[in-house]
């Protein structure tokens, strides 16, 4: 996946691969105000500001965002095995009033519910750019 407002170095996708992971991605600003990052572990936010290497998380946007080609495969048997629907694979939920579950979390929520975990590179993370009516990026 790779959202069409995002720039990115040349070597993005082998660098990816190369993690030879079901699921990795990049942690992003949010282009809306106060631009905080989109990945969640245990809950909270998770920065890439002075970190490093790859974390696993609970959700991230899906700005830049690998899926090795099991995975769909991965969440149709999921789905048979439990009872559950295989579609949608996408959708935006408000469980309360004022919460909104977009659907990166949504997707990312499914992902987790059939095992499948979910990395994040923070090293490119910060070489890549959200683009809103500035480029976001998180420093050095």
């Amino acid at each position: 996946m790779l959202d069409c407002d995002h720039e990115f170095p040349a070597n993005a996708l082998v660098r990816l691969l190369e993690h030879k992971k079901p699921v990795i991605g990049i942690n992003q600003p949010r282009r809306a105000p106060p631009h905080s990052a989109t990945a969640v572990a245990e809950g909270a936010i998770v920065e890439s500001v002075g970190r490093d290497g790859l974390q696993e998380v609970e959700s991230v946007g899906l700005g830049m965002c690998l899926l090795a080609m099991g995975v769909m495969d991965d969440l149709q048997r999921h789905a048979e095995a439990t009872g559950g629907d295989f579609w949608p694979m996408f959708k935006e939920e408000w469980p309360a009033p004022n919460v909104h579950i977009g659907e990166d979390r949504y997707f990312c929520r499914r992902l987790r519910e059939a095992g499948i975990p979910i990395y994040i590179d923070h090293t490119l993370s910060r070489e890549v750019g959200h683009i809103a009516e500035t480029v976001l990026r998180f420093p050095g």
